[in-house]
C-alpha cells in the first residue's frame, strides 16, 4: 500500500472515530433523558426513532466538523 493510500485510510479512520465519539455523546444525552424520565415521568422520554435521529445527526455533524478542521490531504503529483 503506497503512502498516499495509507494516509487517506488513516484520515478516514480518524474522521469516523471522531464522528462515532460525537454520536456516543448524543447517545449519552438520550440515556440521560431516559433516566430522568424513569425517575420522574413529568419529563417525556425519547423514542428509539428519536434516539437514532440524535445519533445519526451527531455523527454527520461531527464528520462536517472534522472535515472543516482537517481538510483532505492533497493528491500526490502524477508522474
Amino acid at each position: 500500500m503506497n503512502a498516499f493510500k495509507l494516509s487517506l485510510l488513516r484520515y478516514w479512520l480518524a474522521m469516523n472515530a471522531s464522528a462515532l465519539q460525537a454520536a456516543a455523546h448524543g447517545a449519552k444525552a438520550f440515556f440521560g433523558v431516559a433516566g430522568v424520565h424513569a425517575v420522574q415521568e413529568a419529563v417525556p422520554a425519547l423514542t428509539l426513532q428519536q434516539f437514532a435521529g440524535v445519533f445519526l445527526l451527531a455523527f454527520g455533524y461531527e464528520i462536517l466538523n472534522y472535515l472543516d478542521a482537517h481538510p483532505l490531504p492533497p493528491l500526490p503529483p502524477q508522474s
